[in-house]
């Protein structure tokens, strides 16, 4: 019986976070907001994409592809789909073939790891 009530305060004990750390353990940042693309001069292929700051971000990645539905983990499947880390913000890119279509998400990142995708924006390169 003594191990019974041993077990339950334990787990009672487990159950009211008693057994961790105090604050939480670190969590990977929200996903980026407010993400923008702005167009070059004509016939520049050039675009910059900007954003909301991350509270704890440390750095941000950007995910683009001449492909709609792109993320981190499908970039790399689209056509012309490549990954930037550690961009600044804003991010430009003047390598753009002119007249294509381009899709970006932005994701922020700190040491415990990256978060999820913002949403989707896409334009076509002057």
């Amino acid at each position: 019986m003594r191990g019974k009530i041993f077990l339950l305060c334990f787990l009672f004990f487990m159950g009211c976070g008693g057994g961790g750390s105090s604050g939480g353990s670190p969590s990977a940042p929200a996903a980026p907001l407010g993400v923008n693309v702005t167009l070059g001069p004509n016939n520049s292929g050039q675009i910059s994409i900007s954003w909301n700051s991350v509270a704890g971000a440390t750095s941000y990645n950007l995910y683009m592809a001449s492909g709609a539905g792109v993320n981190p983990t499908s970039f790399s499947t689209l056509p012309n789909g490549m990954k930037h880390v550690g961009v600044s913000n804003p991010f430009t890119d003047s390598s753009l073939t002119s007249g294509n279509f381009y899709y970006f998400v932005v994701t922020a990142v700190n040491g415990s790891g990256e978060s999820a995708s913002s949403a989707e924006v896409s334009a076509q390169a002057p």
